[in-house]
């Protein structure tokens, strides 16, 4: 399984929220039975896929047209009527699954329009608001549908000369895997509180196995505990204690600084108030958002695993700087003996402060612990 992009994936859906959550019915539409060789049929599901995301004032027109290879349908958006035209691929009509999930990626391209919610215009933009498409359909509820039809495989059995012979069908549909669409729709359902027994009903046995694969490798991103209004509280209660022993090196560095600042002011001084001000960025920049109530229990959790998540990757920087301040610390004390030694005019330095690192309580510590795993494995 392919390393799934969590930092993308929950940049979006915070987005999202922030931009229509307040706004969104909360609910997952189960897959449905339809012929795929009746029209009707298709104008009916396409129809019953749109009044569930909320584009009731808009009629849907689906026709069967051949598109470009590895694209699985198409709608036009620039039409400002209440007519809206998809096509969708030949072949997938051999799966019904794969024309719900189809129509479901189109049908959200209309409601992303609808809102003006893109991650940018020009064709340098359109993977992303492609992946933003999948995204965005899981999080209107249409995620069963996508994680059924993504992808399909049909055999069949052919007798020749040689013997039976088994032929086997694949489409795919969409721009993420199953994986990644595995991943984000327990997401949302985790920030919805939305039980297993719900979420697991209509999907296929190859959806499911991927939902199983998703919440073994990735269980830390599921936590409830993501849910406490605390939560956020006790991940930046975490980096304070990482921080708090990098801070006193940094003020035992400060005070040796004084005494040999004309010698390696150009190195030392450089690196404290670097460290200093990137210190303070990683405070802004990952808890920033959270300045003030959250009144959004949605909107909350996916921040406090955004949170979750920058807390983690700051790890190896935290260790990084720590170790820089620790040989500042050290290089300079052994200078100021050498020049003490031979040049006599440099007073004594004061003994740098005995540190001792924190272990902070126990959720804490099982915190760190929890961050430290992923970190190194």
């Amino acid at each position: 399984m392919a390393k799934i992009p969590v930092e993308d994936y929950l940049s979006k859906l915070i987005g999202l929220e922030q931009s229509v959550g307040a706004h969104t019915a909360y609910e997952v539409l189960e897959p449905f039975y339809f012929r795929t060789r009746d029209a009707i049929n298709i104008q009916k599901a396409a129809k019953k896929i749109a009044e569930f995301i909320g584009l009731n004032n808009f009629r849907f027109i689906v026709a069967v047209a051949k598109q470009k290879e590895n694209v699985g349908g198409h709608i036009e958006l620039q039409n400002d009527g209440t007519d809206v035209f998809i096509e969708i691929s030949e072949q997938s009509l051999m799966f019904s699954q794969a024309v719900l999930a189809t129509l479901a990626h189109e049908l959200t391209h209309k409601y992303l329009h609808v809102h003006r919610i893109s991650c940018g215009i020009g064709k340098e933009y359109e993977r992303e608001n492609e992946v933003l498409t999948d995204i965005s359909a899981v999080y209107l509820g249409l995620g069963k549908l996508m994680l059924n039809g993504c992808e399909c495989q049909r055999e069949s059995k052919e007798r020749t000369s040689q013997g039976v012979q088994t032929n086997t069908q694949t489409l795919r549909s969409g721009y993420l895997t199953r994986e990644q669409f595995a991943f984000v729709y327990r997401l949302v359902c985790g920030m919805r509180k939305i039980p297993a027994s719900t979420y697991l009903g209509g999907l296929s046995l190859e959806a499911r196995s991927a939902l199983s694969q998703c919440a073994s490798r990735y269980k830390n991103f599921f936590s409830t505990d993501f849910h406490n209004p605390d939560e956020i509280l006790e991940i930046k209660h975490s980096l304070e204690d990482e921080i708090a022993p990098i801070n006193r090196h940094l003020t035992n560095l400060e005070i040796q600084l004084l005494h040999v600042k004309k010698i390696l002011e150009s190195h030392v001084d450089a690196f404290l108030k670097t460290s200093q001000k990137r210190l303070t960025e990683m405070r802004a920049d990952t808890f920033g958002q959270i300045d003030g109530d959250i009144h959004n229990p949605s909107l909350r959790y996916l921040l406090t695993v955004k949170c979750d998540c920058d807390v983690e990757a700051l790890m190896s920087e935290v260790n990084k700087l720590n170790k820089g301040a620790e040989l500042y610390v050290d290089c300079l004390l052994n200078l100021a003996k050498v020049v003490r030694r031979y040049e006599g005019k440099i007073p004594e330095l004061p003994s740098a402060p005995e540190i001792h690192k924190s272990n902070g309580d126990a959720r804490r510590k099982s915190f760190l612990a929890r961050i430290w795993s992923r970190t190194n494995r």
